[in-house]
């Protein structure tokens, strides 16, 4: 159980480190977004949406992934 809880800590950690690098890329291309190409707002665009993952990603190892379990009826 504590194994559990060590990768689950050390997930967080990676995924919180990512999340700030997509943060200061975001803030970056943003701070540029006058006059950039299509694919640079694609790109953007992209950053955008991994952040919501990242997001999505600490919120679900927050939570306890027995707290919805269901055993099935004998």
């Amino acid at each position: 159980e504590s194994g559990d809880r060590e990768t689950l800590a050390r997930l967080r950690e990676t995924i919180t480190r990512k999340r700030d690098e997509t943060l200061a890329e975001i803030k970056r291309r943003a701070e540029a977004l006058e006059g950039a190409s299509d694919d640079d707002k694609i790109e953007l665009r992209k950053l955008l949406n991994a952040m919501k993952y990242f997001d999505n990603l600490l919120e679900d190892l927050t939570e306890d992934p027995w707290a919805n379990a269901q055993t099935p009826n004998p």
